[in-house]
């Protein structure tokens, strides 16, 4: 199976669609790091544990890939640039192309303000480049 852009999200149990359920105007990523403000509908579920994004790089969408985080913390989140791909064999992914992708996972002490914003200590990060072999949750 593969995928580009949309088809390559629609990879997950969980897709990104972009779309804010508290913020409701439409921008490539977030203003604000929100509890509860990403929409997840379900994918294809080929990768159960791992949650993708396109574009990212290009279209800056970090917030939206550490809110994914925040509301799956148990799964892994992988933003994948343009130009590029995850090659997914069992728990091990290896990357292709000509950009980078970034792997977003082991969320440690989430919580929200009482406005409903986001924070946590830390989380593990890593950006990653052709060639290069990323642990995944199949």
């Amino acid at each position: 199976m593969a995928g580009t852009s949309a088809g390559a999200a629609v990879m997950s149990k969980y897709m990104i669609t972009g779309k804010q359920l508290l913020d409701t105007v439409y921008k490539e990523t977030f203003n604000k790091l929100w509890d509860h403000n990403i929409e997840f509908p379900e994918g294809l579920g080929l990768l159960q544990n791992t949650i993708i994004d396109q574009h990212f790089l290009k279209r800056n969408r970090y917030n939206r890939l550490i809110s994914a985080l925040a509301a799956h913390p148990d799964l892994v989140c992988v933003g994948i640039d343009e130009g590029t791909a995850i090659i997914v064999h069992g728990h091990q992914a290896t990357v292709a192309g000509e950009s980078q992708v970034i792997r977003l996972a082991n969320l440690k002490a989430l919580h929200h303000t009482d406005k409903g914003l986001l924070k946590f200590d830390q989380a593990a990060f890593g950006i990653f480049t052709a060639g290069d072999l990323i642990d995944i949750k199949p």
